[in-house]
């Protein structure tokens, strides 16, 4: 599986980068590969470690796919809603009525 993520053929990198056999370090080099969908089908690799993830969500580049990756630690999926349910720096917070 490992030596799959070097082929010439991006269709066979993508498939390397779907696979669950392909260990956490293959899949994190499969993250810059010159083709989206195989970044993209690493991105959301079930085996990419958590601190790769976290890398990718303070980039422009891999956030939205490391957001949807299903290993995300709980935590972190916490600390994201949380953040986009903040109000923004400077808006004022809505007052309470009643």
């Amino acid at each position: 599986m490992e030596r799959l993520r070097r082929d010439p053929s991006d269709e066979v990198r993508y498939r390397a980068a779907t696979d669950p056999r392909l260990s956490p370090m293959a899949a994190a080099l499969l993250l810059d590969d010159p083709h989206d969908s195989v970044r993209h089908a690493a991105g959301i690799h079930p085996r990419l470690l958590a601190r790769i993830l976290i890398r990718l969500l303070r980039g422009a580049d891999g956030a939205e796919t490391a957001a949807r990756d299903p290993g995300l630690p709980e935590g972190i999926v916490r600390r994201m809603v949380e953040l986009i349910s903040a109000p923004e720096a400077g808006e004022a917070l809505p007052q309470r009525t009643g």
